[in-house]
């Protein structure tokens, strides 16, 4: 696992290290790290991915940039509490798709050949929104980001749904789906996002959108 920081250097990342915001998080094939911020939420980046800290004020919402593979998190108790109920408490973004975080534990996909988007909500709930053509380039904050996400346009993904941001079908999220118990109940219990395996007869899980598959023919 490797940060480039703001300064354009680049560390190798070890346990107890304190990541300041702006850094790049970079892991290998067969890495992930879990990240703790400083209201306590956790938030783990899976294998061959790629995430960027923009923002994490104690005073307002968090901004991640998913720029490639997994993200999975678990938000606390006391920050889904901020004093403003109407407004997401974190936002998650791809090149592709917002997401305004209103639940408690969640998980991001983001192919960046094919630049779709899948989302899973554990717990709770997650706005989720496709972001304009000719806004994917642009830096987003708070506000905008909280247009998006409170947009028309904008679906609610809640407990064991799954949605998705498909270029290939439609520029907007796609209508929530509800996926199995089992697989709702594995993918929860596989929060590193490397493939779980254990003696006995259990089975092995892995991301449940392919690398390189169609997230909606899937969902």
């Amino acid at each position: 696992v490797k940060a480039k920081l703001s300064n354009g250097s680049v560390v190798d990342v070890v346990a107890d290290q304190s990541i300041p915001e702006g850094a790049v998080l970079q892991t290998a094939e067969k890495s992930f790290v879990k990240l703790i911020f400083i209201d306590k939420s956790q938030m783990n980046l899976g294998p061959n991915s790629q995430m960027v800290i923009n923002s994490f004020p104690k005073k307002e919402a968090g901004i991640i940039t998913l720029v490639k593979g997994q993200i999975r998190s678990q938000v606390t108790k006391d920050y889904m509490e901020m004093d403003d109920k109407n407004k997401s408490k974190l936002y998650i973004k791809t090149k592709t798709a917002a997401m305004g975080i209103r639940g408690t534990d969640f998980q991001v996909n983001f192919n960046a050949e094919n630049q779709n988007t899948a989302l899973i909500t554990f717990e709770g709930k997650v706005a989720m929104a496709h972001i304009e053509k000719n806004a994917r380039e642009e830096r987003l904050d708070q506000g905008r980001l909280e247009k998006v996400v409170s947009s028309d346009k904008a679906v609610m993904v809640e407990h064991g749904q799954i949605s998705a941001v498909n270029l290939n079908v439609a520029e907007r999220a796609m209508t929530p789906t509800l996926l199995g118990t089992k697989q709702i109940d594995a993918l929860k219990e596989n929060e590193t996002g490397l493939k779980e395996s254990s003696e006995g007869d259990k089975k092995q899980f892995r991301n449940p959108i392919p690398p390189g598959a169609d997230s909606a023919t899937f969902s």
